[in-house]
């Protein structure tokens, strides 16, 4: 389906094997949304399900996180995370096998404590694509949702990236992803961050694989806009180590 977001752009939201979730668009799941005590009384009604809001990804957060106010539920619990990082080519070859294994590590520990079901990532080759498969393969998780800038992201990468790439965005039963997003359909820097800006507004928590040498690109711009609204899990890959900051 297709949605138009707040500047204009028409973007291509596509879901795959969300059985077992209450999915639908923001027209369809408005009777969850309001401030008024009958929403509320049906949105406390929908238990622990997972809300997907097909044509608008956040709403489905905000709702979920409303829900968790009504119940008063513990402090800590992050459904949805995120992850940002460096690509392949800016990681030395140890880098990578630590920032694989961390990740593996990281997710099935965010899983079993904070109660992850929906591992976010932006198809990006290198931590983004390292992301999806700790979820998926790793912790099992069965909502990998793929948060991309436009469909020929692959452009120049090798066959074995194009290929892991089409293996973690391609919707299920095919695919890992239950979701599918797309930022435009041509390539532009706006599209880069108008796919890290939906990542940030739909998720919980955020995973960042970090050079702390680096001071631009991509994932110094998600951190910074992150800043101290979300939960986030650094791996800091040139001193090996990982650390939470937590919201202040």
């Amino acid at each position: 389906m297709t949605s138009v977001d707040a500047a204009g752009r028409m973007n291509l939201v596509e879901s795959g094997n969300l059985t077992g979730r209450i999915a639908g668009t923001a027209a369809e799941l408005g009777h969850l949304i309001g401030h008024t005590p009958a929403a509320d009384r049906v949105l406390m009604d929908t238990g622990d399900a997972l809300l997907v809001v097909t044509d608008k990804p956040s709403l489905g957060r905000t709702l979920m996180s409303r829900r968790a106010g009504l119940r008063e539920d513990r402090p800590g619990r992050w459904v949805r995370v995120m992850c940002t990082g460096h690509r392949e080519f800016s990681l030395t070859p140890a880098q990578r096998i630590w920032a694989r294994q961390e990740l593996e590590r990281v997710a099935a520990k965010l899983v079993g404590e904070h109660g992850m079901r929906v591992a976010i990532h932006g198809g990006a080759n290198g931590a983004d694509l390292y992301w999806a498969a700790a979820a998926h393969d790793g912790a099992q998780v069965d909502d990998v949702w793929a948060y991309l800038p436009f469909p020929a992201q692959t452009k120049g990468w090798t066959p074995e990236q194009v290929g892991q790439w089409h293996r973690l965005t391609g919707l299920k039963p095919d695919g890992a992803a239950s979701l599918r997003w797309f930022a435009a359909q041509g390539f532009s820097v706006g599209a880069l961050h108008h796919r890290n800006d939906a990542m940030i507004a739909d998720a919980d928590a955020v995973v960042a694989v970090l050079d702390p040498d680096k001071t631009g690109g991509g994932t110094v711009s998600v951190l910074r806009k992150v800043g101290t609204s979300r939960p986030v899990v650094t791996l800091d890959v040139v001193a090996r180590t990982v650390r939470l900051a937590t919201t202040r």
